[in-house]
């Protein structure tokens, strides 16, 4: 059995105890994307700054695993890793840095010989470990991988919500889609999120994301939901160069303010779910 539907075959197999069985609160949020270059750690990264400069707490987790690069955004040489967990060297506790009030990360690693692979059983751990520090933060974000390898989408079906980037580009809209159809072949069934990166106007936006919308709703049969876009400019290359984040680079731009208009969106959606788990 080979392609899409071997994928989904075998990643039904997928070991679920930990996603139906924990009691969420909606805190993790999983930043994805189907292909490289959607500029998704640039936006986990950001949004996190945006957050935490809006009074909430957040916690950044850098699973991309052993090409981890949200160090780099920051301009932070890590002493100690996610591998460190898995290598059964620290708890997960004891890896957390804080950047900054309100601001942490567990960061990753890249390019590590030996690193350890990871299982089903091995990432439910880790989210059983990470769910024991939710009361701490009011986010708590986790950057994976591009693409719909087996841990990508294992990592994915435990967070509590997703967010896929994508840019207007007809092949990215595609590998979003494929996302979407993969985690809907393995049972996930938290909020799905889009963020449209990249785009000229909002107009764009609205198109390429109407476009997946209409496709997932048609053949698929699931709801999506439009976080928010991000437009193309130069203020993104520099901030990335300046390894600052751009919220601190040009907190005027027009950027900026996009970004931050995510977050809103994030907290609304956060407290939404928080007063109907009150119900």
């Amino acid at each position: 059995m080979t392609g899409q539907a071997g994928r989904v075959f075998e990643l039904q197999k997928l070991e679920r105890s930990t996603k139906t069985t924990s009691l969420s609160n909606g805190k993790i949020f999983a930043f994805t994307s189907g292909k490289g270059g959607t500029g998704k750690t640039f936006l986990a990264v950001n949004t996190a700054f945006a957050l935490s400069s809006l009074g909430k707490k957040v916690l950044l987790v850098d699973f991309d695993y052993n090409l981890s690069n949200a160090h780099i955004l920051i301009d932070v040489i890590p002493d100690k890793t996610l591998s460190f967990f898995f290598l059964n060297k620290n708890l997960l506790p004891n890896l957390i840095t804080e950047i900054e009030p309100n601001l942490s990360f567990i960061f990753g690693d890249s390019g590590m010989q030996d690193l350890p692979k990871l299982s089903g059983g091995s990432i439910a751990h880790f989210f059983e470990q990470l769910r024991s520090l939710e009361h701490r933060y009011d986010f708590i974000f986790i950057d994976t991988a591009s693409g719909t390898s087996k841990e990508t989408m294992e990592i994915l079906l435990h967070a509590d919500q997703n967010i896929l980037v994508t840019s207007p580009e007809p092949t990215s809209v595609m590998d979003a889609y494929a996302v979407l159809k993969l985690l809907h072949g393995i049972g996930f069934t938290g909020r799905k999120n889009v963020i449209v990166n990249k785009v000229d106007d909002k107009n764009s936006a609205d198109i390429t994301f109407l476009n997946l919308k209409a496709a997932v709703e048609h053949f698929l049969k699931i709801e999506i939901k439009f976080l928010g876009f991000v437009s193309n400019s130069s203020a993104v290359s520099q901030s990335i160069m300046a390894q600052t984040p751009l919220l601190k680079q040009s907190p005027s731009s027009r950027i900026a303010k996009q970004i931050i208009d995510l977050a809103i969106n994030l907290s609304k959606y956060r407290q939404v779910a928080n007063i109907q788990q009150a119900q």
